[in-house]
């Protein structure tokens, strides 16, 4: 007895599983790799900020006056910044405890450095995304009695 191979009426796949398989993943890959580039873009930021900070704060309670202070840390928020690839404008705050007693022994130093992250833009998503997040790094130290001593 011979068997015949059994027909179904139903016109079978014919192949489209790989190409729904492409699609699928396709849709599913670009906006996780979107959401992963946005995530290690702000990561990146914000270890930049926090190092920033650290480097400013350092710079500023060793300095011995309140003019060279400004420049040593504006210079070593711009180096550390550009080390970590962080091109976007920052903002540096210094505050000192007590106000009065900016740079003498014993008084404290705190360093904020804040800038905004710009997000990789999709066309297809809608405007209401913000654009940027905003990321800072805040450091503080205390001002040593042995500053300025050789």
């Amino acid at each position: 007895m011979s068997r015949q191979p059994c027909h179904s009426r139903r016109r079978g796949s014919s192949g489209r599983a790989s190409l729904e398989f492409l699609v699928t993943g396709i849709v599913l890959f670009v906006p996780l790799l979107w959401g992963a580039i946005v995530l290690l873009e702000i990561q990146k930021a914000s270890m930049a900020t926090d190092a920033a900070a650290r480097q400013a704060v350092r710079v500023f309670t060793q300095s011995t006056s309140l003019d060279s202070a400004g420049r040593r840390v504006q210079l070593a928020v711009a180096s550390t910044l550009g080390d970590f690839g962080v091109s976007s404008p920052h903002q540096i705050d210094v505050e000192c405890q007590p106000r009065s007693a900016c740079l003498l022994p014993e008084s404290w130093a705190v360093v904020t450095v804040s800038t905004d992250v710009p997000l990789v833009g999709i066309p297809a998503l809608p405007v209401s995304i913000p654009s940027a997040v905003p990321v800072d790094g805040t450091a503080a130290a205390q001002v040593s009695s042995y500053r300025g001593i050789p």
